[in-house]
């Protein structure tokens, strides 16, 4: 088991089912933080990312759709990867909640190097798939899109996403207007600035 901590979540390597999955822990953060005074603070911050990726994927597995995206086995894992137990310095209580997705071990960031016509055309369908479901991804950046193969590319974290759920956890119903914006924001980043940085030696600025 690999354990990989970010400044947000732990990062796992796990085997579940004879199988090698990538777990994503959220640290349920209610008690660490409950007396914090910062001004603006977002109380159990964890726990509403976890539920905007949970949700997330509840509406891909609702309209069938898998094209950009990693596979998913299950959401809670409150029990079944309490992994923490025995680290005495954990400021937080067990368990953990999390996500159990589609593990890459060799994925790569698109990058001017990497990028072709086949990933952008996937990297924008798979987009598209994920607007298809009324999912906002909300943050799409190059740490959150995996290039997995010539011509695959896979949208993932989706802890700060928009859905026309719990208006507590996601936020306002995303406009129609969002949706485009995001859409636009990375087709004139991957045609506008990556692909002429790689064929023109225009750029090697990243998305």
């Amino acid at each position: 088991m690999e354990d990989t901590v970010t400044s947000e979540h732990h990062f796992l390597v796990v085997v579940f089912e004879s199988t090698q999955w990538l777990l994503k822990a959220f640290i349920d953060d209610s008690n660490f933080f409950a007396y914090s005074e910062e001004p603006g603070f977002e109380e159990h911050q964890s726990i509403a990312q976890f539920k905007r990726e949970r949700d997330s994927y509840a509406h891909f597995r609702h309209y069938k759709i898998a094209d950009g995206l990693s596979k998913e086995q299950i959401f809670d894992l409150a029990e079944k990867f309490d992994c923490w137990k025995n680290r005495k310095d954990a400021p937080y209580e067990l368990p953990v909640l999390g996500i159990l997705t589609e593990y890459f071990p060799d994925a790569a960031f698109p990058s001017i190097s990497n990028v072709n016509f086949a990933l952008a055309e996937s990297a924008m369908r798979g987009l598209c798939n994920i607007h298809g479901c009324y999912v906002l991804h909300n943050d799409p950046a190059t740490r959150n899109c995996l290039v997995v193969s010539e011509d695959r590319v896979v949208w993932v974290d989706f802890d700060r996403s928009c859905t026309p759920g719990d208006p507590d956890v996601t936020g306002p119903i995303p406009a129609r207007s969002s949706y485009w914006s995001e859409f636009l924001r990375v087709w004139v980043l991957i045609y506008n600035t990556m692909l002429p940085g790689k064929y023109l030696g225009k750029s090697t600025w990243q998305w």
